[in-house]
This record gives C-alpha cells, structure tokens and sequence, in this order.
C-alpha cells in the first residue's frame, strides 16, 4: 500500500503526538455496553495538554490494542537472508504439532496463553528449540516462566536454560514454574541485569556459548539497546540465533529496525505485538 502526496508536516505531528501516548503502552478497555475499543486519554508530551485518544476512531475492534507502523523493507537494514528463512520455516513446520495442553494446570495464565497459536509465542518457541536442539539457550526475562516452560518442552534432555531477570519466579503472582523445575541443572534462573556492562561482563561466557537466545526485556526504551550492544560487540566462536519479543510495540520499532543482522519478523506465527528473529555469525 503506497499513499502519496501526503501532508507531511502534518503527519509528522500526528505521529509525535501518537508516540507521545504510545510511550505509555496504551491499554485498552471495552467501551461501557458498547463494544467499541476504547483508548484511555494520555498527556501529550510535547505539547502538556491531553490527548484524547478516545476520539481516535479506530478501523476494528479487539481485546487489546497497540500503536504501531507500517514501514518500507527495502532501506532496512538487516535483511533475512536464505539460511534464516529455512530456519524459521523450521521451526514454524515443528511448531505446527505442539501441544502444550499438559501444562495447562501450571496457571491461570497457563491455562489461557500456551496453546493460543498463532497469536502468542509458546508454540514457536517450543518449535525453535525442537528444530535447533540448542545445547544452550538463554532467556532474558524469566517472569511467571511460561516461555520457559514452553522451550523446555522442546530442549533435549541434556540442555540446558539459563533464564535471567532482576525478580525471583517466586516473587510473582500465579507463577507457572515449580520449585522442582529446578531439579538438576536442566533450568537455572540468575538474577542480573544484563544490560548493566559490569553484570553482563559477569556472565558474557555463558552469553557467548549461547545457542539461542530469548530476550522478553522491560522494552523501556532503555533496556534493549543497552543489552544488544552489549551482545553485539560479544566475540562468537559459533553462530547463534536471537529471538526478540514486541518487536511491533512502538517502543521496540526503532530498536529493531536498526539491527543490521539477517534478521526476519515472524509476528504471524509468533507473538501477536512482535516477533523478531536474527541470527549472530561467528566473530571474524
């Protein structure tokens, strides 16, 4: 879809007035009796006054809603190339058979999420881990642990997950994850934060080794570029694959299209707000 002729100026306002409330990660809420979608008012940050994003007319309705954009492909650096496009149609062929139905019983959460595919990731990840058999794999945002439970259903038996985040499992509300989860040497969590450089420097050999990696950060506008440079300038003996979430939320869209890896989105068979894969060559 191309549109020409547009007022730019007046485009561009529009969009820092949208990022100015996107910034908040709207939430949404069915309208009261109506079922329309409604955006709650934000301030506008440029200019201090309100933004009534409730009279942002919206061309469908959902559960919930995001602002994000549409952007050209061919300028973007970082293009998929043949060996990542057979990559992920691994995984997605691998995907297409999980069930995660046994899991259902770990949590609300759980029993709502795992098995809505496509729409949300677990079955992609599952699929990623049974079509790479990683030895390693590194999670960076543990959370209630379903995304590790979903991978650790699709890792040999001899794998192993380190999953990081700055708050104990056990910390949260109806986490998924059990003590004995952590049996063995199968799943580790380690609390850092990664993108401190003293933190990562810390743990930049298991990093390095890192078959896979899942990085499911705060997407603050902070984190995330922190992190990845961190992890870019990192020295690789093997190569290695990244799979970023939310990479469609609007603080995420500017991180990710200036990675300049063979990167490939898979937002339609992965997490509906995002899904980025790339891969980390060998250090020449």
């Amino acid at each position: 879809m191309r549109r020409h002729g547009a007022d730019t100026a007046l485009v561009s306002d529009n969009l820092r007035r949208l990022a100015a409330a996107a910034r908040r990660r709207l939430a949404t809420t069915a309208g009261a009796g109506s079922g329309e979608t409604v955006l709650a008012p934000v301030e506008d940050e440029k200019h201090g006054q309100p933004v009534d994003l409730s009279r942002l007319r919206l061309p469908m309705q959902a559960r919930h809603v995001e602002l994000s954009l549409i952007a050209s492909m061919d300028d973007s650096p970082g293009r998929p190339d043949i060996a990542l496009m057979r990559t992920a149609l691994d995984a997605i062929r691998e995907a297409t058979s999980v069930d995660l139905s046994h899991l259902h019983a770990r949590s609300d959460e759980a029993a709502r999420w795992l098995s809505v595919f496509p729409g949300e990731h677990y079955h992609l990840l599952t699929g990623l881990m049974r079509s790479r058999r990683p030895d390693v794999v590194v999670e960076v945002g543990t959370f209630t642990g379903l995304s590790a439970l979903a991978m650790l259903e699709g890792l040999p038996p001899a794998s192993r997950l380190v999953s990081f985040d700055v708050v104990p499992w056990d910390r949260l509300a109806g986490p998924a994850l059990r003590a004995e989860d952590f049996d063995g040497t199968r799943l580790t969590q380690v609390l850092a934060d990664l993108s401190d450089p003293g933190s990562f420097r810390e743990h930049a050999a298991l990093l390095a080794s890192a078959d896979v990696l899942f990085v499911d950060g705060p997407k603050d506008g902070r984190f995330e570029p922190a992190f990845w440079r961190l992890l870019a300038g990192l020295p690789r003996t093997t190569p290695g694959l990244v799979l970023f979430d939310d990479i469609r939320v609007w603080s995420m869209l500017d991180f990710w299209r200036r990675i300049d890896k063979p990167k490939i989105d898979l937002t339609s068979l992965g997490h509906w707000s995002g899904t980025g894969l790339l891969r980390l060559d060998p250090s020449t």
